[in-house]
């Protein structure tokens, strides 16, 4: 069985590894490759050996060799690619560069043209050549054992003649390398040990690729009669020290090369570094040794050797394989790093970094109380757990990110202390910077405990603290709460003090303050976010208040998302105090926010169920925005001119509302939260509930009650409708001023819609004749409504469509079903006619998405875009743009964070993720024909929220000329079951953004 080279080498293999490089060229002479070559012209020659085969054709002089097809790793395959280009480059061929016919090749590719499907002569034409040299790698076979290495190549080459337009040579050659080792320093000048057997693979490989190169350079036809050519100079082997990479600042990158002596000979390794020389240690001996400095970076980078013979003039150009990076860019600085105590242990943690590459090593250093410094080996893992502490000693640590190449990053320090766990029992002064651990909670607090002034206490996230009755909390400096939204800080106990007095801001995060008669005072700056008090009060003299602001005392305190519940009165500001909330919410006082003299901000806030949700009085400055109120029996009550911009009223009915905003408090209609004069929207509210009026308490009734709420609102619209309501109640004008006022309303109403375009007001004329009975006639002249309805709703909506379509419109949509809003608004006798108006409102928006299906609209562009996982999407794809959806395509298959974030890039609010599941058949028609039976499975997600929305199933077949043709088919039939639920749920989340953006 055969074992994989690795850190715990038998005592042989190390042994063989210690001495590979001793072998050298020794080892490849008398135990080296063995060579099997295989070569034929044109004419059918046989075998032959390692000399040239005499071809009767003229020979190519200036050829392009193509990309290598076969086994292997591209980086293989190109390695032994660029070795025959350098060999053959040293014949009296004119080899055009690698770089040169990639380049024309996806020029080629960018306009539309399939390389593999063009011919050689037209390849030929294109590159510029008269010849083309195939190389197919038919076997890459590596195999490890211990030290020992057995590696094998075989490729098959061809040069095709563009003259004779046939292939005039071809060879198959294989190399093998069976020794026990082999030296990575063929020149004596670079020294490398073989530690492991990925590092001896990539070795071995560079050496087989250029001894490849020579053979075929030893076997292919040469051009004669170009007198022209001047023989360039001798190279007999090139080298570098690639597989120590990826190198780094201070770290040295080896060039080598043996050939005839006397020679100028340079190298360049990227734009930054050209023109190296390389220096004659001995007679035929080049050597370059480049120290890496701050810049240099570049990524598989190929060496480029330049070779002049300064007699003739002759020069040879030269690719070294084996790519080398050089990287000198340091990672970043280590984050959030994090020290928790463990029992008799300190735990350390951080975020790893993603560093592209990876490879990244992090080196963790202590520094003890006594200045000794202790290194800990690295490590690939973003945790470390120091296990030879002493409790009670504090431990400073730093973590230093290091690269492969490595380069280190900034480090990054954190301290901790050595503890035991809890129950832990504090008190007295913290007269230092301090932080509280969960790991030693609870912490029992008795007496007094007081944070003195310029010293910051840190509670951490999962901290409870317990506080006995009477005891007391200060903070004359600052207290700095980190709760999260997983582990909140816990403070409880009845009958305590929590006082804040100091000029710095101590911060609160998820702090949850619950218990009995607990004392808060606020005489300094506090910041308040995501937390919660309960059974929290101020002492005398205002025995019910919280968190109250003292008189004449400048203080700044700033609530967020705060909490406050059962309790008598809510928030007091008063004269010289100044407060600024935001997301709180005010729940369940007899007054939820008290103002009297003091300056108060409140922005995004809730007044829920109070008896008086905002009280103002006295010499106050207060400034509102988007506040809303809902279930208080007094929404806002002020003694001086107070103004409610952009705020939110639950009320359904107007003149409600105008009794619960009382004194000098106004609604600012103009800055509403719709961005609209709101009196509109009452308005609006009021018609639509006009209709329901009409059916339960009569015309007469409803239109009175109409009038009454149209009393309360000012403006030539409310007065107008009024006009028209007076018109149609009283009935007694002429039936052709009813009608014309009628149709005044609905222009009104559409007049008023158009900017959302969500209900559209239509207006029906029908009559039925008098024979019919009442009921019979009603419904009669129902469905004549209905059916105009759609006429009407065809031609406006479908001006030019033919009436073909319309009836296959009637079939497929019920117009009247989407009618919110059906009332009769006049009723008449006419001798032997019964006539009547109808006010009908529809749903357009809801109606547009089935029309889109049918063909008969294009929608309009959407604001929505749907980012689609690559793989299997493309029928979807193609059906989304069809329907003018925006479609972005990510790389990738699987619905991960890294989807979600590239969408998320990409500025998309939707994921799309195809699977498919297909199974190949014969198909029963005919043998050629084959059957793709499969199923598909379309999951919607959520980019934000990072959640399915919902999910898509179908199954289906189909049937081709080749399996690529029968499960396109297959896809589409399935794609075509699930395009209508599909369309309709985008349609649906499309029309619910553009209603929330407005």
């Amino acid at each position: 069985m055969f074992l994989r080279l690795n850190c715990k080498t038998t005592l042989l293999s190390l042994l063989l590894c210690l001495l590979l490089p001793l072998w050298g060229d020794a080892v490849a002479a008398s135990k080296s490759d063995d060579v099997v070559s295989k070569s034929e012209n044109a004419l059918g020659l046989g075998e032959g050996d390692l000399q040239r085969q005499k071809v009767k054709e003229v020979v190519p002089h200036r050829i392009a060799i193509m990309p290598a097809t076969g086994e292997g790793e591209h980086g293989v395959r190109e390695d032994i690619r660029t070795a025959i280009h350098n060999h053959l480059s040293s014949l009296t061929f004119d080899v055009i560069k690698p770089f040169i016919i990639d380049s024309r090749i996806t020029r080629m590719q960018e306009q539309g043209l399939a390389v593999d499907k063009l011919s050689p002569e037209e390849l030929a034409t294109r590159f510029d050549v008269n010849g083309l040299l195939y190389l197919h790698v038919d076997k890459v076979e590596k195999l490890y054992v211990a030290a020992y290495a057995h590696y094998k190549i075989n490729i098959t080459a061809s040069l095709y003649s563009a003259k004779d337009k046939k292939i005039i040579w071809k060879s198959s050659q294989s190399v093998v390398e069976r020794a026990g080792g082999i030296s990575l320093n063929p020149l004596g000048i670079l020294a490398t040990a073989i530690t492991s057997a990925s590092i001896l693979g990539d070795s071995v490989r560079i050496m087989l690729t250029d001894k490849l190169g020579r053979e075929i350079a030893a076997l292919i036809p040469t051009p004669k009669g170009r007198g022209d050519v001047i023989a360039p100079p001798k190279l007999f082997l090139a080298s570098s020290n690639a597989v120590e990479g990826p190198f780094g600042m201070g770290m040295e990158v080896k060039v080598g090369a043996k050939a005839e002596p006397g020679l100028i000979v340079t190298v360049d390794l990227g734009d930054k570094l050209k023109k190296l020389p390389l220096l004659e240690v001995e007679k035929g001996k080049y050597i370059a040794s480049i120290v890496v400095k701050e810049g240099y970076d570049a990524q598989k980078l190929v060496p480029h050797l330049l070779l002049i013979n300064p007699k003739s003039r002759s020069r040879l150009e030269w690719d070294i394989p084996g790519r080398i990076d050089i990287d000198t860019v340091p990672p970043e600085q280590v984050q959030h790093v994090m020290a928790n105590p463990l029992l008799h242990a300190i735990q350390l943690s951080w975020q790893p970094l993603k560093q592209s590459g990876g490879n990244l090593k992090y080196l963790v250093e202590r520094l003890s109380q006594n200045g000794e410094v202790t290194a800990f080996p690295k490590t690939a893992v973003s945790t470390f757990t120091d296990n030879d502490v002493v409790i009670g000693e504090t431990y400073h640590y730093r973590i230093t990110a290091i690269d492969s190449a490595g380069n280190r990053g900034l480090s990054a320090p954190v301290a901790m202390m050595a503890m035991n766990p809890g129950p832990t029992k504090i008190s007295g002064l913290i007269e230092v910077d301090a932080e509280l651990y969960s790991f030693g909670s609870p912490y029992m607090i008795t007496g007094s405990l007081r944070v003195m002034p310029k010293v910051t206490l840190l509670v951490h996230a999962g901290v409870f603290l317990q506080l006995n009755e009477h005891s007391k909390f200060e903070v004359l400096g600052a207290l700095q709460v980190d709760g999260d939204k997983k582990n909140p800080v816990h403070i409880e106990g009845d009958g305590w003090e929590l006082k804040f007095k100091s000029g710095q801001r101590s911060l609160l995060k998820y702090l949850k303050v619950s218990g009995a008669h607990t004392k808060l005072i606020v005489d300094g700056k506090v910041d308040i976010q995501q937390s919660s008090f309960t059974g929290v009060y101020q002492p005398e003299p205002l025995p019910t208040k919280i968190l109250h602001i003292p008189q004449n005392i400048a203080a700044a305190l700033s609530l967020h998302t705060v909490d406050h519940r059962k309790m008598k009165k809510g928030l007091s500001i008063l004269s010289g105090a100044q407060l600024k909330i935001d997301h709180v919410l005010v729940q369940g006082y007899e007054i939820g926010l008290f103002v009297d003299g003091g300056k108060l901000s409140a922005a995004d806030s809730r007044f829920l169920d109070n008896e008086i949700g905002l009280w103002v009085q006295g010499n106050s400055h207060l400034s509102s925005e988007k506040l809303r109120f809902a279930n208080n029996r007094v929404h806002a009550k002020s003694s001086l001119p107070l103004r409610l911009d952009r705020s939110f009223f639950a009320e359904n009915n107007f003149l409600s509302l105008l009794g619960k905003v009382q004194g000098k408090a106004k609604i600012n209609w103009k800055k509403s939260v719709t961005g609209e004069d709101d009196r509109q929207t009452w308005l609006m509210q009021q018609v639509r509930q006009f209709g329901s009026k009409i059916a339960t308490e009569g015309f007469p009734a409803a239109a009175l009650e109409m009038n009454q709420t149209l009393q309360a609102i000012s403006g030539e619209d409310s007065q107008f409708i009024k006009e028209v309501l007076e018109t149609l109640r009283s009935g007694t004008l002429p039936r052709k001023h009813q009608a014309a006022s009628a149709t005044a309303l609905k222009l009104f109403l559409n007049k008023h819609y158009h900017k959302d375009k969500q209900l559209k007001f239509w207006l029906q004329e029908v009559d039925v004749g008098l024979s019919a009975s009442t009921t019979h006639s009603n419904l009669y002249m129902r469905q004549r409504a209905d059916s105009k309805l759609k006429m009407d709703f065809m031609r406006n909506r479908l001006p030019g469509v033919s009436p073909f379509k319309y009836r296959r419109l009637a079939r497929s949509i019920d117009i009247a079903s989407y009618t919110p809003l059906t009332f009769l608004l006049y009723n008449a006798k006419d001798r032997s006619r019964k006539r009547g108006w109808f006010l009908r409102a529809t749903y357009n928006h809801k109606i547009d998405p089935l029309l889109v299906q049918e063909g008969l609209i294009k929608r309009p562009p959407s604001n929505v875009l749907i980012s689609l996982l690559a793989k299997d999407s493309s029928v979807v794809s193609a059906l989304l743009r069809e329907k003018n959806l925006r479609v972005d395509t990510l790389i990738g298959n699987a619905v991960n964070k890294e989807a979600f974030a590239q969408a998320a890039m990409l500025g998309s609010q939707l994921l799309i993720q195809v699977v498919k599941i297909a199974q190949q058949g014969k198909s029963g028609l005919s043998s050629r024909l084959v059957q793709v039976s499969g199923r598909i499975e379309l999951g919607l997600y959520d980019v934000k929220k990072q959640v399915n929305i919902k999910s898509f199933y179908a199954e289906s077949s189909g049937v081709g000329f080749s399996e690529n043709e029968a499960e396109g088919k297959m896809m589409k039939s399935a794609v075509k079951k699930i395009e209508n639920e599909l369309l309709n749920t985008l349609f649906a989340y499309d029309s619910k953004q553009d209603d929330s953006k407005k």
